[in-house]
């Protein structure tokens, strides 16, 4: 048997990704489940937190987003500090570092010092 993708609360009519930030459910009301259309079959809806319809969850896609702008920020303002783009993408300087180093590994300076423009963004569509 394939490992579970989802989980489906079956007092609820749900189904979400595993990690999802909603309220943890009762085990007795908890299904399993493999793929979307078998949550479907089951009658079961998307979380609108986790959006387990989608191909990517909200939070990674924002994850993405925000390496990506801060590559195109780096191109355009080199001389900038961590902190100002920070601002410009409307977040503290501590999440920038903590949703860089989740998505590269590195600080934001390590990582915009540690490769040229164009193997950057090769990094970020990985």
């Amino acid at each position: 048997m394939p490992t579970p993708q989802f989980y489906g609360v079956t007092t609820t009519g749900i189904y979400c990704r595993f990690g999802c930030p909603s309220r943890t459910p009762r085990p007795e009301n908890v299904v399993y489940l493999n793929s979307t259309q078998d949550a479907q079959v089951l009658g079961l809806r998307p979380c609108k937190r986790c959006r387990p319809d989608q191909l990517t969850a909200p939070h990674q896609a924002f994850h993405e987003f925000v390496a990506s702008q801060l590559v195109i920020l780096a191109q355009q303002h080199p001389a900038h500090s961590i902190k100002e783009y920070a601002a410009a993408l409307s977040i503290s300087t501590r999440q920038l570092e903590r949703i860089i180093l989740l998505q590269t590994g590195f600080s934001p300076r390590a990582y915009l010092n540690s490769s040229t423009p164009a193997s950057l963004s090769e990094r970020i569509s990985t």
